[in-house]
Protein backbone atom coordinates (compact mmCIF):
# COMPACT_ATOMS: atom_id res chain seq x y z
CA UNK A 1 0.00 0.00 0.00
CA UNK A 2 2.79 2.39 0.92
CA UNK A 3 4.57 1.67 -2.35
CA UNK A 4 1.40 2.33 -4.31
CA UNK A 5 0.86 5.61 -2.45
CA UNK A 6 4.41 6.71 -3.27
CA UNK A 7 3.86 5.86 -6.92
CA UNK A 8 0.65 7.88 -7.02
CA UNK A 9 2.33 10.77 -5.22
CA UNK A 10 5.26 10.66 -7.65
CA UNK A 11 2.93 10.80 -10.66
CA UNK A 12 1.04 13.71 -9.10
CA UNK A 13 4.28 15.57 -8.40
CA UNK A 14 5.45 15.03 -11.97
CA UNK A 15 2.12 16.25 -13.26
CA UNK A 16 2.29 19.36 -11.10
CA UNK A 17 5.84 20.02 -12.29
CA UNK A 18 4.81 19.73 -15.92
CA UNK A 19 1.80 21.98 -15.38
CA UNK A 20 4.24 24.48 -13.87
CA UNK A 21 6.34 24.10 -17.01
CA UNK A 22 3.32 25.02 -19.11
CA UNK A 23 2.79 28.01 -16.83
CA UNK A 24 6.37 29.05 -17.44
CA UNK A 25 5.64 28.83 -21.15
CA UNK A 26 3.02 31.53 -20.64
CA UNK A 27 5.68 33.69 -18.98
CA UNK A 28 8.02 32.96 -21.87
CA UNK A 29 5.35 34.17 -24.29
CA UNK A 30 4.98 37.35 -22.27
CA UNK A 31 8.72 38.00 -22.19
CA UNK A 32 9.30 37.21 -25.87
CA UNK A 33 6.28 38.75 -27.55
CA UNK A 34 3.85 40.63 -25.34
CA UNK A 35 5.63 43.99 -25.02
CA UNK A 36 5.79 44.23 -28.80
CA UNK A 37 2.00 44.07 -29.04
CA UNK A 38 0.85 45.67 -25.81
CA UNK A 39 -1.01 48.94 -26.13
CA UNK A 40 -0.70 50.76 -22.80
CA UNK A 41 0.48 54.18 -21.60
CA UNK A 42 3.18 53.97 -24.26
CA UNK A 43 0.48 54.75 -26.80
CA UNK A 44 1.93 58.26 -26.82
CA UNK A 45 4.73 56.77 -28.90
CA UNK A 46 2.24 55.66 -31.53
CA UNK A 47 1.15 59.17 -32.47
CA UNK A 48 1.31 59.50 -36.21
CA UNK A 49 0.62 55.84 -36.93
CA UNK A 50 -2.40 54.93 -38.98
CA UNK A 51 -5.44 53.80 -36.96
CA UNK A 52 -5.26 50.49 -38.82
CA UNK A 53 -1.76 49.87 -37.46
CA UNK A 54 -2.81 50.54 -33.88
CA UNK A 55 -5.92 48.37 -34.37
CA UNK A 56 -3.77 45.50 -35.65
CA UNK A 57 -1.46 45.84 -32.66
CA UNK A 58 -4.44 45.78 -30.32
CA UNK A 59 -5.73 42.62 -31.98
CA UNK A 60 -2.35 40.92 -31.57
CA UNK A 61 -2.37 41.86 -27.90
CA UNK A 62 -5.82 40.30 -27.53
CA UNK A 63 -4.69 37.08 -29.19
CA UNK A 64 -1.57 36.82 -27.03
CA UNK A 65 -3.61 37.37 -23.88
CA UNK A 66 -5.95 34.57 -24.97
CA UNK A 67 -3.06 32.17 -25.56
CA UNK A 68 -1.47 32.93 -22.19
CA UNK A 69 -4.74 32.63 -20.29
CA UNK A 70 -5.46 29.29 -21.97
CA UNK A 71 -2.22 27.66 -20.81
CA UNK A 72 -3.35 26.44 -17.40
CA UNK A 73 -6.77 25.31 -18.62
CA UNK A 74 -5.31 23.30 -21.47
CA UNK A 75 -2.72 21.72 -19.18
CA UNK A 76 -5.39 20.64 -16.70
CA UNK A 77 -7.43 19.14 -19.52
CA UNK A 78 -4.46 17.03 -20.59
CA UNK A 79 -3.86 15.83 -17.04
CA UNK A 80 -7.52 14.99 -16.58
CA UNK A 81 -7.28 12.51 -19.42
CA UNK A 82 -4.63 10.61 -17.47
CA UNK A 83 -2.69 7.78 -19.01
CA UNK A 84 0.99 7.24 -19.57
CA UNK A 85 1.11 9.75 -22.41
CA UNK A 86 -0.07 12.72 -20.35
CA UNK A 87 3.45 13.90 -19.56
CA UNK A 88 4.50 13.81 -23.21
CA UNK A 89 1.30 15.64 -24.12
CA UNK A 90 2.09 18.40 -21.61
CA UNK A 91 5.57 18.85 -22.99
CA UNK A 92 4.10 19.06 -26.48
CA UNK A 93 1.54 21.61 -25.27
CA UNK A 94 4.30 23.86 -23.97
CA UNK A 95 5.88 24.00 -27.41
CA UNK A 96 2.50 24.56 -29.03
CA UNK A 97 1.78 27.58 -26.85
CA UNK A 98 5.02 29.31 -27.79
CA UNK A 99 4.55 28.48 -31.47
CA UNK A 100 0.99 29.85 -31.43
CA UNK A 101 2.27 33.12 -30.01
CA UNK A 102 5.01 33.27 -32.62
CA UNK A 103 2.43 32.82 -35.39
CA UNK A 104 0.43 35.74 -34.02
CA UNK A 105 3.44 38.05 -34.13
CA UNK A 106 5.59 36.71 -36.97
CA UNK A 107 3.58 34.43 -39.26
CA UNK A 108 5.94 34.82 -42.23
CA UNK A 109 9.25 33.77 -40.62
CA UNK A 110 10.48 30.91 -38.45
CA UNK A 111 11.50 31.26 -34.82
CA UNK A 112 15.13 30.55 -35.74
CA UNK A 113 15.09 33.31 -38.34
CA UNK A 114 13.53 35.70 -35.83
CA UNK A 115 16.27 34.89 -33.33
CA UNK A 116 18.98 35.58 -35.91
CA UNK A 117 17.39 38.90 -36.89
CA UNK A 118 17.13 40.04 -33.28
CA UNK A 119 20.73 39.11 -32.57
CA UNK A 120 21.83 41.18 -35.55
CA UNK A 121 19.48 44.17 -35.42
CA UNK A 122 17.54 44.20 -32.14
CA UNK A 123 13.76 44.58 -32.27
CA UNK A 124 13.80 46.75 -35.41
CA UNK A 125 16.00 46.36 -38.49
CA UNK A 126 17.57 49.60 -39.59
CA UNK A 127 17.65 51.01 -43.10
CA UNK A 128 20.47 52.87 -44.80
CA UNK A 129 18.38 56.04 -44.77
CA UNK A 130 17.73 55.77 -41.03
CA UNK A 131 21.38 55.14 -40.20
CA UNK A 132 22.60 58.00 -42.37
CA UNK A 133 20.13 60.44 -40.88
CA UNK A 134 20.82 59.45 -37.27
CA UNK A 135 24.59 59.43 -37.73
CA UNK A 136 24.36 62.96 -39.07
CA UNK A 137 23.42 64.21 -35.60
CA UNK A 138 26.49 62.72 -33.89
CA UNK A 139 27.39 62.90 -31.01
CA UNK A 140 24.32 61.04 -29.78
CA UNK A 141 22.75 59.55 -26.68
CA UNK A 142 20.51 56.51 -27.26
CA UNK A 143 18.00 55.63 -24.54
CA UNK A 144 16.24 52.27 -24.53
CA UNK A 145 19.17 50.76 -26.43
CA UNK A 146 18.44 47.11 -25.66
CA UNK A 147 21.51 44.99 -26.39
CA UNK A 148 23.28 47.74 -28.32
CA UNK A 149 22.97 46.59 -31.94
CA UNK A 150 22.11 50.05 -33.27
CA UNK A 151 24.88 51.64 -31.23
CA UNK A 152 27.41 49.16 -32.61
CA UNK A 153 26.33 49.79 -36.20
CA UNK A 154 26.43 53.56 -35.76
CA UNK A 155 29.89 53.36 -34.24
CA UNK A 156 31.00 51.20 -37.17
CA UNK A 157 29.92 54.10 -39.40
CA UNK A 158 31.95 56.58 -37.38
CA UNK A 159 29.22 58.07 -35.17
CA UNK A 160 29.88 58.95 -31.52
CA UNK A 161 27.10 57.17 -29.59
CA UNK A 162 26.56 56.59 -25.88
CA UNK A 163 23.78 54.07 -25.21
CA UNK A 164 21.66 53.50 -22.11
CA UNK A 165 19.07 50.91 -21.12
CA UNK A 166 17.51 50.19 -17.73
CA UNK A 167 17.39 46.47 -18.69
CA UNK A 168 14.01 46.00 -17.01
CA UNK A 169 12.91 43.81 -19.92
CA UNK A 170 14.28 40.24 -20.11
CA UNK A 171 16.95 39.62 -22.72
CA UNK A 172 15.48 38.05 -25.86
CA UNK A 173 18.74 37.33 -27.56
CA UNK A 174 20.34 34.63 -25.42
CA UNK A 175 23.51 36.61 -24.76
CA UNK A 176 24.71 39.30 -22.41
CA UNK A 177 27.98 39.99 -24.24
CA UNK A 178 27.14 43.61 -25.01
CA UNK A 179 26.01 44.28 -21.46
CA UNK A 180 29.18 42.74 -20.01
CA UNK A 181 31.36 44.74 -22.38
CA UNK A 182 29.92 47.96 -20.99
CA UNK A 183 28.75 49.23 -24.37
CA UNK A 184 25.21 49.65 -23.09
CA UNK A 185 25.06 51.41 -19.75
CA UNK A 186 22.40 50.29 -17.27
CA UNK A 187 20.46 53.40 -16.36
CA UNK A 188 16.98 54.74 -16.02
CA UNK A 189 15.62 56.52 -19.07
CA UNK A 190 13.30 59.16 -17.58
CA UNK A 191 16.01 61.80 -17.65
CA UNK A 192 15.76 61.74 -21.42
CA UNK A 193 12.62 63.85 -21.26
CA UNK A 194 14.75 66.78 -20.14
CA UNK A 195 16.93 66.74 -23.24
CA UNK A 196 16.18 68.90 -26.23
CA UNK A 197 17.59 68.63 -29.70
CA UNK A 198 16.80 67.91 -33.32
CA UNK A 199 16.46 64.17 -32.70
CA UNK A 200 14.66 64.28 -29.35
CA UNK A 201 11.37 62.32 -29.45
CA UNK A 202 9.95 63.12 -26.02
CA UNK A 203 9.59 59.50 -24.89
CA UNK A 204 9.35 58.79 -21.20
CA UNK A 205 9.87 55.77 -18.98
CA UNK A 206 7.19 53.14 -18.58
CA UNK A 207 6.65 50.60 -15.86
CA UNK A 208 7.44 46.99 -16.56
CA UNK A 209 9.65 47.46 -19.59
CA UNK A 210 11.95 49.66 -21.56
CA UNK A 211 10.64 52.21 -23.97
CA UNK A 212 11.53 52.26 -27.64
CA UNK A 213 14.92 53.67 -28.53
CA UNK A 214 14.98 57.43 -28.09
CA UNK A 215 17.61 59.67 -29.59
CA UNK A 216 18.87 63.02 -28.37
CA UNK A 217 21.81 65.08 -29.55
CA UNK A 218 24.46 64.98 -26.86
CA UNK A 219 25.19 68.29 -25.20
CA UNK A 220 21.78 69.78 -25.97
CA UNK A 221 20.35 71.83 -23.12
Amino acid sequence: MAARFRAVATRAARGSFLVLGVGLAAKEIHDLFFEEAQVDQRAQLFLGLDPEVIAARTERERQLRAIMSSADRRAREVLAQGGSKAQDALLKLRGELVEEAHQVMYPSISRDELQRRRQSYGNVKWTEEAMSRIAGFSPLVEVGAGEGQWQAELRRRGADVTAFDNQSSPSRFGTDDRRRSGEVWAAGCCWCTHLQGPWHTGASCTTGGTSSSTWAKAGAA
